[in-house]
């Protein structure tokens, strides 16, 4: 998954769609064509309140626009600090969230990828520290492997246990005719997905839906939520922070 800014400007693409038959509308190309983002806005803040507590997520990014950093002005156990590392082909071969400093981690996960630059799996731990001479420590530790369908959409992955040995946990992501997530619990808009704002959150998130899938109490003029209000908008969560009650602010050009 090479992010060094080739990707596709789906709001641009009004003269390619015209070559398809019955693409009259933007979900129609995006959902042949999942690598397609929109990449005019990039997330700024989130600010989520859930149970009691209210957190604000800041988002820094480097010069190619892919995320380096999202800071929680309220971090501790499951509310890290998210740091994302990338290699010289400016892949991402690192998600670490973190505490106070990086010794001690919720997670840390490594990638792996083939000759097209997909992942084909990641080593991960969970709830651990580094010792002094660099190795690690964890409570978890798994390898997931991954597999895609023909757009490019994580189709399958498989989960395998490395301390505990317990039996591998198979997921599968499938999608309807919209280019949706089939998800039971899911309340797909009808605006683009704000995951779509860059490749990783469709990745990390493992949904390249072509619509969220929540119903926001706002939008902006892209049509990107401003604010989710629980219980109007369902339980969901974004790099496993639930955000079912937050406001969203937008970096756009």
């Amino acid at each position: 998954m090479n992010l060094s800014g080739n990707t596709i400007r789906v709001c641009s693409m009004a003269a390619i769609l015209l070559f398809f038959a019955g693409c009259n509308k933007l979900y129609d190309y995006i959902k042949h064509h999942p690598g397609g983002i929109e990449d005019d806005c990039r997330i700024k803040t989130i600010t989520h309140r859930y149970y009691g507590s209210t957190r604000t997520l800041t988002f820094e990014y480097n010069k190619l626009g892919n995320p380096v950093h999202i800071s929680n002005d309220d971090w501790g156990t499951g509310n890290p600090n998210h740091r994302f590392v990338y290699d010289k082909k400016n892949r991402l071969i690192l998600y670490n969230g973190y505490y106070g400093d990086t010794t001690n981690f919720e997670y840390r996960i490594n990638y792996y990828y083939d000759k097209q630059d997909r992942v084909t799996h990641d080593s991960s731990w969970f709830l651990g520290y580094y010792n002094p001479d660099g190795s690690i420590f964890s409570f978890s530790q798994y390898v997931t492997t991954y597999k895609y369908d023909q757009y490019g959409r994580i189709s399958r992955t498989i989960q395998r246990d490395l301390l505990y040995h317990y039996p591998p946990d198979t997921t599968l992501y499938n999608y309807d005719g919209k280019g949706n997530l089939i998800d039971q619990f899911a309340e797909y808009d009808n605006q683009t997905n704000f995951l779509r704002t860059h490749p990783l959150w469709m990745f990390l998130n493992r949904n390249y839906s072509v619509n969220n899938n929540f119903k926001a109490a706002g939008y902006n003029k892209k049509g990107l939520p401003l604010k989710t209000s629980y219980p109007h908008t369902r339980y969901f969560d974004f790099l496993w922070f639930v955000i079912p009650d937050a406001d969203f602010t937008w970096e756009c050009k």
